[in-house]
């Protein structure tokens, strides 16, 4: 089954459970911001990473609005759901205060998973749009290219392939999300990174 196939099942069912805008409006500020931890401790580490996990009192500090024991609901019942994971660590001898926890989505998904018909209608006029201007720059890029330097779009593009410029196409191993640009990237436990 196609991974992202199975979490919008897991989000469609969890979010068919709620009853409250809010609690959704919640889940999905949640979810996006693991995400968005996620791809930036990808690109900030080249190499070593603790794989997405996200300390707990990051999350209660990004979300120092909403009150505690909601944020805490709302992160045992993602992880009840499947979609997101949950890690808690040992309690440390000597050390202050409770056992680390963290949290993070299992995989690279987009946070629109979360989002209502009207609202991907939204997305998607918002995108038509776009394209349609993007388009027009392309085209109006092409006749420039072809009238100025006499070259041809089309035999650029061809001519680069292959060679890590515009149109290579990149290979992912979305199961595992450990191989990235055929580079192999070593996880860490978020535990033993303390």
């Amino acid at each position: 089954m196609d991974p992202y196939l199975a979490v919008q099942d897991k989000i469609n069912k969890f979010l068919s459970e709620t009853r409250s805008e809010n609690t959704r409006r919640i889940a999905k500020e949640i979810v996006t911001f693991l995400i968005e931890m996620r791809k930036f401790e990808s690109q900030s580490k080249p190499g070593v990473w603790k794989y997405g996990w996200t300390r707990s009192s990051v999350i209660f500090k990004e979300f120092s609005i909403e009150h505690p024991r909601t944020i805490t609901r709302m992160l045992e019942n993602l992880h009840k759901s499947g979609i997101i994971e949950y890690r808690k660590c040992d309690r440390v001898k000597g050390q202050p205060g409770n056992a680390p926890v963290f949290y993070r989505v299992p995989g690279f998904y987009p946070s629109n998973l979360f989002d209502t018909r009207e609202e991907l209608i939204n997305i998607i006029g918002h995108m038509r749009t776009q394209a349609a201007t993007d388009e027009e720059n392309i085209a109006i890029a092409r006749a420039i290219l072809k009238d100025k330097y006499g070259e041809d779009l089309d035999q650029i593009i061809a001519s680069t392939k292959g060679s890590g410029a515009v149109g290579e196409e990149v290979v992912y191993d979305s199961p595992s999300l450990k191989v990235t640009h055929k580079r192999v990237i070593k996880e860490l436990d978020p535990c033993t990174s303390l």
